[in-house]
């Protein structure tokens, strides 16, 4: 064999080396179908072939298909307080519907900027800013401080 016979020949066998090969189950199972869902998402025929793929059983029966939803935005509350952002999702994750829209939203903190636009607000209070204002549940005036003598101090909202 001359040099160039041997390197094509250790060419053709690195790249048969670096083929990926699949391993096949060397178990024989019978056809009865009683599915098993393995671990791995995946449905075997019975107890037998999900033992020979080495493969651990979730439960018995057919693995449930994923979920798949439209990305329609219909907004709906969980009965465990949740909003999803539709029926569909809702349903996937085995909740039943509280109500039509977001589910109600307690207590969520007022967070401002301390950007200084001082306005007036109907409680004769000088807010630094509007949303300090509404943050308040007090109705804006007018624009600038109450008095207008001098510069207002930031009022945080309260809790």
């Amino acid at each position: 064999m001359d040099s160039r016979s041997v390197l094509s020949l250790l060419c053709l066998l690195s790249v048969a080396l670096a083929l990926p090969t699949t391993t096949v189950p060397s178990c024989v199972c019978d056809a009865v179908y009683q599915p098993v869902c393995g671990q791995d998402g995946k449905t075997y025929t019975n107890d037998c072939e999900l033992n020979c793929f080495g493969v651990e059983a979730l439960h018995t029966g057919p693995c449930h298909p994923p979920c798949i939803c439209p990305m329609i935005y219909m907004p709906v509350c969980g009965d465990n307080g949740k909003t999803y952002s539709n029926s569909c999702t809702m349903k996937c994750e085995g909740i039943e519907l509280a109500s039509n829209g977001p589910c109600p939203v307690a207590d969520v903190p007022c967070i401002c900027t301390y950007i200084y636009d001082p306005v007036c607000g109907d409680d004769g209070i000088t807010y630094g800013n509007e949303c300090a204002l509404s943050c308040a549940g007090a109705v804006m005036t007018h624009t600038g401080t109450c008095d207008d003598t001098g510069p207002a101090t930031l009022v945080p909202p309260s809790p």
